[in-house]
């Protein structure tokens, strides 16, 4: 499948890029909320950041905000993968 990404700077400016998701050889692992995070994801995109992948978080929220409770957020997933890999990730949201 086949996607247009918009990545922003921590500027004003803002640019397009074309994203084709694939398996094979991606340039970047991009992690964001994955109510189900098997082990086996957290592996796999850990060996492709340790391998060269860019590593790209949609954000870093540790906690998502429920009616009567916090569930682990976005950012608890990138720490996991940032602790497995070694490697800290681009932030873009």
């Amino acid at each position: 499948c086949a996607a247009v990404c918009r990545i922003r700077s921590r500027g004003s400016r803002s640019s397009w890029i074309a994203c084709r998701v694939t398996e094979k050889a991606p340039d970047c692992v991009v992690v964001s909320m994955d109510r189900s995070f098997p082990y086996a994801k957290l592996s796999r995109a850990a060996s492709l950041v340790r391998g060269g992948a860019r590593f790209l978080a949609t954000n870093a929220d540790r906690a998502l905000p429920m009616e009567n409770e916090l569930l682990p957020g976005t950012g608890s997933l990138v720490a996991a993968v940032r602790a497995a890999s070694g490697v800290e990730p681009t932030v873009i949201g």
